[in-house]
């Protein structure tokens, strides 16, 4: 029975990044697997958090830690007809990030500094 705390590192694979070098990501199936088992977004990434810290103890690299990584691998496997459920934060909506800042604060930002 799979156990989503219990992912490490036999439920990821290593592949070629785009920018070269390699990154470690679930596999497909763990990755559907925790996703529909996860009730909200704050589940999964919990998951996610653990698997790492088990992964890391393995000696290998540890998985994306980011949250937009996960929705956006969530869309492609719905683009490709797997039928993932939508998960949502508990309160309070997504935890801030660096990359959830706009490109027009950024913008501002940039031109500030000149």
């Amino acid at each position: 029975m799979f156990n989503p705390r219990e992912i490490d590192v036999n439920d990821t694979y290593l592949y070629s990044a785009p920018w070269g070098g390699s990154k470690r990501t679930l596999k497909k199936s763990t990755f559907v697997k925790l996703w529909q088992t996860s009730e909200y977004m704050d589940d999964f990434m919990e998951c996610i958090s653990l698997a790492n810290q088990r992964i890391q103890k393995q000696g290998a690299f540890g998985i994306a830690k980011n949250w937009g990584d996960y929705k956006g691998r969530a869309t492609t496997f719905r683009k490709n007809g797997v039928q993932l459920k939508q998960l949502d934060w508990k309160e309070g909506g997504a935890p801030s990030q660096d990359t959830q800042e706009s490109w027009s604060s950024l913008r501002k930002l940039a031109k500030m500094l000149l």
